[in-house]
């Protein structure tokens, strides 16, 4: 099935024109992911281009003890993949749909004719995989030499950076991520996030409006901390 808008969603080809876009979207097939289905496999050989229509996407290893190692969350807009265009290559990572998923693929001699056409594609994929790959050795050194509190409150300041939203009380920010996905992305325990949760809450930097809300009352006094 074609997927007809998929190509607008997409950072890499916000530049295009509407005729360029159609042209992408013509090329495009759809492709739908229920909640905890494993989308790549480690070792799965890549032959597609993976735009994220809709829903969020974790990408993760399996470490020496059997416990996932979250890489990073993908989003609407967000794509995977673009490594394979450069050189023939199997998965080194798992992705796994957190919820239910739509996808567009598309196919890698596809995506070439594309960048081909219109070489500016190829630098921004380059500036895109140079983020993430900042963003993975930015979490490598936390890990490695932060706290967990310190961990938990980098990453609830950067969410709150991009989705937070502004109130009369201070910043509303949904977490989208179960404590377990928080935990695997830290490099700690779920118990570990549920009590440095609540530490936070006790020193009055947060507030739970829910289990997946929080209010950020301080926004300051947050990064002060």
């Amino acid at each position: 099935m074609e997927c007809k808008y998929c190509a607008q969603v997409v950072h890499i080809f916000k530049d295009l024109n509407e005729e360029e876009l159609r042209a992408i979207s013509g090329m495009t097939k759809e492709g739908f992911y229920a909640k905890g289905n494993i989308i790549i496999n480690e070792g799965d050989r890549i032959d597609n281009i993976y735009i994220i229509h809709k829903g969020k996407i974790k990408v993760y290893k399996i470490n020496l003890d059997g416990k996932e190692q979250i890489l990073y969350i993908l989003k609407d807009g967000d794509t995977f993949g673009e490594n394979s265009i450069f050189k023939e290559r199997k998965a080194t990572f798992y992705a796994e749909a957190m919820d239910d998923v739509k996808l567009c693929l598309l196919s890698k001699e596809d995506f070439m004719g594309i960048i081909s056409r219109n070489p500016e594609i190829a630098l921004k994929i380059m500036n895109y995989l140079l983020e993430r790959l900042q963003n993975i050795e930015s979490l490598v050194k936390d890990i490695t030499t932060e706290d967990v509190k310190t961990r938990l409150l980098s990453m609830i300041l950067k969410l709150a950076d991009k989705e937070g939203i502004k109130s009369s009380d201070g910043i509303k920010l949904k977490l989208y991520l179960s404590r377990e996905d928080i935990a695997n992305l830290l490099g700690t325990t779920r118990e570990t996030i549920s009590r440095k949760l609540h530490e936070l809450e006790d020193d009055g930097i947060i507030k739970f409006l829910s289990n997946k809300e929080i209010l950020l009352k301080d926004i300051e006094k947050f990064k002060e901390n």
